[in-house]
């Protein structure tokens, strides 16, 4: 078990699985034995061949925790949650997660263009709630580097379950949404340069022009 701590993975290689349809493209068997942070509704994916050793997952209100709560908490431990726009439902059980200390946030919240404001713990703005609720916690843990996986939300569309149908595309290169994106990846990358982890994208297809990239086959 991982322990949710500042510097858990010192030294370690951290992958971090979101749920962007590339993911399909991938030869996730290479992921077995790895520690891999698994996002959002990976949990969902049938196809999934690989165990995940910890969780991130983004709670937007009472109907995302009605839906999805159950399977949430029954996820292994340790789980961190980021809180969308709104407020975190009434009965939604803080001491069962982990949330991530507020200083830690800061630096992106400072430096997002929509002036994205901490409430409670942290607030992740949409185009950035991939990135903040799990490169964030990846960069607490400090390990030595922090492999992306499925993080189509930063170039080709927006889906919550690999194979899902993706959103009809505002993600061009002159959207907001794609500038705010490169921007809050631009943040993440001077930190993690700061703390000396190497932040690589292996997404296939992306259009991050931000991030170094690489080939899953070629990092395991």
């Amino acid at each position: 078990m991982i322990q949710a701590k500042r510097g858990a993975l010192k030294g370690e290689d951290l992958f971090v699985c979101a749920t962007g349809p590339s993911i399909l493209e991938e030869d996730t068997s290479l992921l077995q034995g790895k520690i891999v942070m698994g996002l959002s509704e990976l949990f969902n994916w049938e196809g999934r061949d690989f165990e995940c050793s910890l969780w991130g997952w983004h709670v937007s209100g009472d109907s995302m925790w009605e839906r999805y709560g159950e399977r949430v908490s029954a996820l292994p431990k340790p789980v961190f949650v980021t809180l969308g726009i709104g407020a975190l439902p009434d009965d939604f059980p803080e001491e069962d997660f982990v949330m991530i200390p507020k200083d830690e946030s800061k630096p992106l919240a400072e430096g997002h263009s929509n002036g994205t404001a901490l409430a409670l713990k942290w607030v992740a703005s949409s185009p950035c709630s991939g990135l903040m609720v799990g490169v964030q916690p990846a960069i607490w843990l400090r390990p030595k580097n922090i492999y992306l996986l499925g993080f189509d939300h930063t170039s080709t569309g927006y889906a919550h379950s690999p194979g899902g149908v993706k959103r009809a595309s505002n993600w061009d290169e002159d959207s907001q949404a794609f500038t705010e994106t490169m921007e809050g990846l631009e943040v993440l990358l001077k930190v993690c340069k700061k703390l000396k982890i190497n932040l690589v994208n292996l997404s296939q297809g992306t259009r991050d022009t931000v991030l170094p990239t690489a080939k899953l086959k070629d990092v395991v």
